[in-house]
């Protein structure tokens, strides 16, 4: 009976040790639905208006710019862009666009939204559109990631759906040696192309292309774009005529070599967030956001400059990521738990920011007045070595906000 009791219990421990692996691996449903959010349905029109495809696309700026497959858009004249308001409904005309620049070879093109869904002219820099930012780090073999769509199989539903990355395989791009496809056991169909992948932080990893089986076994793998190609294109192709090349804030993978020389190391904005990153837009709900961290690491933030009061422990990688569009009068960041903590933000300036104690308690607070659209990368330092303080990261326009009132 002891024994039956102990292989029971081991048993009870593997499962738990299982589904633990297995919730890592997942998108929390409220992600999952800010995400679909800047995932669109593209209709290829001919010249007459009639449609000629359909496929999907990622919003990956404010201004409208869409990523997607060269063989989404061509032969189409003009574009329509179809956008859901709610996940569980067919997506609705939202605006049109056209292309501002493709790599035929590679099937990469990218869009621009520039008319209403009746076809009056926008200024794409008042469009303030939901987005997804783009991971600052390569994906690697074996990560889990994640797929967004409109394919034909989900009757033009958004349609998720989960793996991991099965291949890398490089290629010569630019002479340079780069990964020109990724491979993933995700499901794609016909109808994916153009879309999203994502990994567990929510940062995009690259564009579902095509799929290959294999008759005799059924097997299939999914071939998605990778970011660094896509960054190599941006850099290296040639606008067509007449087309614009696009102003993407996209800045290739970073390397050792890309540091000046001498420069610190320090916090790294270039690494993957520890608690993944969000975007948001001015007038965002709910407000506040709140985001559960936990504080530490083993860097003495002391150490690198970020003023003479700037002091804690803290990992190299930002704890979280912020992509911030639109106008606010203020945009105010803190960190309330049982302990005590440092908040360190790098704006999308470059400057660094840091506090230790505010409205009279141990949580931080930094306020950005008029804040600046862009990146904020986000630190939770312990302001003792060894200390991992679990906490809540409050993002809020309210200024009634604060850790002293937290529900304002």
């Amino acid at each position: 009976m002891k024994r039956l009791l102990t292989v029971i219990g081991a048993f009870a421990l593997l499962s738990m040790a299982v589904s633990s692996a297995l919730a890592q691996d997942r998108l929390p449903s409220s992600e999952i639905r800010r995400i679909a959010r800047s995932v669109v349905m593209i209709v290829t029109l001919d010249g007459s208006g009639e449609p000629l495809s359909t496929g999907s696309g990622t919003i990956v700026d404010p201004a409208g710019y869409i990523f997607t497959n060269y063989h989404v858009i061509e032969g189409g004249s003009d574009f329509a862009i179809l956008m859901i308001e709610d996940i569980a409904e067919q997506p609705v005309l939202t605006y049109f666009a056209q292309p501002v620049t493709f790599a035929e070879e590679f099937d990469f093109a990218v869009l621009q939204i520039d008319r209403d869904q009746n076809g009056r002219q926008l200024d794409p820099n008042t469009l303030n559109l939901p987005f997804i930012q783009l991971s600052p780090q390569p994906v690697d073999i074996g990560e889990p990631i994640h797929v967004f769509g409109f394919p034909g199989v989900g009757d033009n539903f958004l349609v998720f759906t989960n793996g991991t990355i099965t291949t890398i395989q490089n290629g010569d791009v630019g002479g340079q040696r780069i990964p020109v496809w990724n491979q993933t056991d995700a499901e794609i169909s016909p109808g994916n192309s153009g879309g999203l992948a994502v990994n567990n932080q929510g940062f995009m990893v690259g564009i579902p292309t095509a799929v290959q089986s294999e008759e005799r076994t059924g097997g299939r793998l999914a071939y998605l774009i990778p970011l660094e190609l896509i960054y190599a294109l941006l850099e290296l192709e040639q606008p067509q005529p007449g087309q614009q090349q696009p102003q993407l804030e996209v800045t290739p993978f970073a390397t050792p070599e890309q540091r000046p020389p001498g420069e610190v190391p320090g916090l790294d904005f270039n690494l993957t967030p520890n608690f993944g990153g969000t975007s948001l837009q001015a007038g965002f709900t709910p407000d506040p956001m709140i985001v559960e961290i936990i504080s530490g690491g083993d860097l003495d933030v002391s150490t690198f400059g970020y003023g003479a009061e700037c002091r804690g422990f803290a990992t190299r990688q930002p704890d979280y990521s912020v992509r911030w569009a639109g106008t606010s009068a203020g945009l105010r960041f803190f960190f309330l738990s049982q302990g005590d903590t440092v908040l360190i933000i790098n704006a999308p300036n470059g400057a660094w920011f840091c506090n230790d104690d505010s409205y009279s308690t141990l949580n931080p607070t930094l306020d950005f007045l008029n804040p600046a659209e862009g990146r904020y990368d986000i630190w939770v330092a312990s302001y003792n070595a060894g200390e991992n303080i679990r906490g809540s990261l409050y993002i809020t326009e309210r200024g009634a906000v604060t850790p002293a009132n937290p529900r304002g």
